[in-house]
C-alpha cells in the first residue's frame, strides 16, 4: 500500500543531561519503530508487520474511506483484520506513499507518538485520480521502552481519499443527467 516512508529524524533539543537523553532515547525507539512499519506497509512484509504489531494491536480509522458497502471506517483487531480490512484493500486500488518531514515527528508525555505527514498517491485503474491528503497516525506502544506497536488511529481527509477512491460519475447520457457536448 504505502510505496515509501519518511525522511528520518533528527534530535530537536540538546541531550546534555540524562534525563534528556532518556527521554529523547525513547521517543526515537518510537520513531524507529513506527517507520519500520511504514517500510513493512511499503512492502507489503507480512512477517516484520507481525514482529512490529502486538498480538492486540488495533487500527482505528476515524473516518470513512470509500463509500456505501465497501467504506472502510471503524476499529480492526490484529493484524489479520487490518491486512485484510484496510491495508490490502487499499492496496489493491491505489498505489500510495507516506511522507514525514522531520517536524512531522511528535513524542507525547504519556508515550504515544504523534505522526503527522502527507498520504501521496494514485488510483492504480486511472493515476490521472491523484491522492494528497494529510493524515495524523496517533500510535501507543508496549512497554518501556517500546518493543510493539499496540495500537494506530488514523486520522485523515477522507474527501480526498474519497475522490480518489470512488471515480466521478459520467456527465453526460443516462436519465436525468444533462448532455455536455454541446
Amino acid at each position: 500500500m504505502l510505496a515509501s516512508y519518511g525522511a528520518g529524524f533528527g534530535s530537536v533539543a540538546p541531550r546534555s543531561s540524562p534525563v534528556c537523553s532518556g527521554i529523547f532515547a525513547r521517543v526515537e525507539l518510537r520513531i524507529a519503530l513506527a517507520q519500520r512499519l511504514y517500510a513493512a506497509l511499503a512492502n507489503a512484509d507480512l512477517d516484520s508487520m507481525a514482529t512490529l504489531l502486538a498480538a492486540d494491536f488495533s487500527l482505528t480509522i476515524r473516518a470513512p474511506l470509500g463509500v456505501g458497502d465497501a467504506a472502510i471506517v471503524g476499529r480492526f483487531e490484529g493484524l489479520d483484520a487490518a491486512w485484510r480490512g484496510v491495508w490490502s484493500r487499499l492496496g489493491r486500488v491505489a498505489a500510495v506513499a507516506i511522507e514525514v518531514d522531520r517536524a512531522g515527528w511528535v513524542g507525547c508525555e504519556d508515550g504515544r507518538l504523534l505522526v503527522n505527514g502527507r498520504y501521496l498517491g494514485s488510483a492504480r485503474d486511472d493515476p490521472s485520480r491523484r491522492l494528497d491528503a494529510p493524515f495524523s497516525h496517533l500510535l501507543e506502544f508496549v512497554a518501556d521502552p517500546p518493543r510493539q506497536i499496540r495500537s494506530l488511529i488514523q486520522i485523515t481527509d477522507s474527501a480526498a481519499w474519497n475522490r480518489l477512491l470512488v471515480p466521478a460519475p459520467a456527465l453526460s447520457g443516462g436519465p436525468g443527467v444533462p448532455r455536455c457536448d454541446g
